[in-house]
């Protein structure tokens, strides 16, 4: 059974063993030059970006469901909004404005990522990426329900 790994985007790789298909993920991706002198986040695929968006979201919706109760709730829930939505467009931005390439989430996951501290792998990395927003959006879920629990 051969495997199909892409390995740019102009032409594909006929891989037949899970050795080869390791090598060809070991292999450099062809980059533009950056605009600055180092890279924000040279080894995150944009598949983490949008696991990270998708918690803000979930966290935003059990906001917005939980507590925009009234005009000022409202309006204390909408100015969070747009908080979470420039924290989340700044990095966007310089992600753009340098140009980076993204790394596959399948490299990732294999190869995982340096730290100051050591080694992490791809999927301990994504589970700590994504302990906070998550933790954050459960604790505004139990709050919001029980404060419907209490009216």
């Amino acid at each position: 059974m051969s495997v199909h790994q892409k390995i740019d985007e102009s032409s594909a790789v006929r891989l037949s063993s899970r050795a080869e298909l390791i090598e060809a993920m070991r292999q450099p991706i062809p980059e533009k030059s950056p605009v600055m002198g180092e890279k924000a986040a040279p080894d995150e695929p944009a598949a983490v970006g949008f696991l990270i968006l998708a918690s803000y979201g979930m966290m935003l919706t059990v906001m917005f469901l939980g507590y925009a109760h009234g005009a000022s709730a409202t309006m204390v829930v909408t100015i969070s909004m747009l908080y979470i939505c420039i924290y989340l467009a700044v990095p966007t931005i310089f992600m753009r404005i340098e140009g980076a390439t993204p790394m596959p989430l399948q490299r990732f996951l294999a190869s995982g990522l340096e730290t100051w501290t050591g080694h992490v792998s791809g999927k301990n990395a994504i589970i700590q990426i994504l302990t906070i927003p998550v933790a954050i959006t459960l604790a505004l879920a139990a709050i919001a329900t029980v404060a419907a629990v209490k009216l």
